[in-house]
């Protein structure tokens, strides 16, 4: 396991695994950008929620070493945080009701941690046997 003082990606690692601070702090002016956007289009609670979620990852890509290795430590909750993001985003890029947003998000969520536990569950490939179940 990393520890807080240890970075979470090496530093002869590719240029996406560990951006520049530059980039991540892009973050909060997007952060700002979507609840001001978020408040013109859907009003204030809706730009609430959208500044409460976006303003969390901006912080998480600020603290880019530790947002990495708590989606590492935590899979499934790491997964579970996409479907407020995608609630956001589908509210803020279409005009569907919030039920309807909320719904899709929900959907894809449960998809998409089905999909992460399927992924752990997988045994390790030892090189030897069949690539897959079939």
């Amino acid at each position: 396991m990393a520890h807080s003082d240890q970075p979470a990606v090496p530093a002869g690692k590719p240029f996406w695994n560990r951006p520049p601070i530059w980039l991540r702090a892009l973050g909060v002016p997007i952060a700002l950008a979507v609840t001001l956007r978020m408040f013109d289009g859907r009003g204030l609670s809706m730009a609430v929620v959208a500044g409460v979620v976006y303003g969390a990852l901006a912080i998480g890509l600020l603290a880019w070493d530790r947002f990495v290795i708590w989606g590492r430590e935590h899979p499934l909750l790491d997964v579970l945080a996409s479907g407020p993001v995608m609630f956001i985003t589908l509210a803020l890029v279409t005009p569907l009701s919030p039920a309807v947003c909320a719904a899709t998000a929900a959907g894809f969520t449960v998809l998409l941690a089905v999909l992460k536990h399927l992924q752990r569950r997988r045994p390790s490939q030892s090189g030897t046997g069949p690539a897959g179940p079939f």
